[in-house]
């Protein structure tokens, strides 16, 4: 968005087929777990470096499933691919203090 003379442009944004996927997980989860793992499967093949849905997949294994090693595996994966994503900060701080790593956590 800018202005020009007074008057708001939105610019058209382009959303990438995986964050397009990523979306759709993120609006089933946490209701329906099975299509929630299907888009971000679908999200991850199309980019293996979408932030969110790395982070998602995080949460999933964190707080559905009780897998906190796969969770920090997939929040550090997050954090590489973007490490500006702050829901992953968010989601790894809280795994963290799950898991009794306080002194990481901060």
């Amino acid at each position: 968005r800018t202005t020009y003379g007074g008057a708001i442009i939105f610019y058209k944004m382009e959303l990438t087929t995986a964050y397009q996927y990523y979306l759709k997980a993120k609006s089933a989860y946490p209701y329906d777990l099975g299509e929630v793992a299907e888009m971000l499967d679908y999200a991850l093949s199309y980019d293996d470096e979408c932030a969110p849905a790395l982070c998602l997949m995080g949460q999933i294994q964190m707080e559905a499933l009780k897998d906190f090693d796969a969770a920090e595996h997939y929040f550090q994966r997050a954090l590489i691919a973007d490490p500006r994503y702050v829901d992953t900060y968010k989601y790894l701080s809280k795994l963290l203090i799950w898991i009794g790593s306080i002194a990481k956590a901060e």
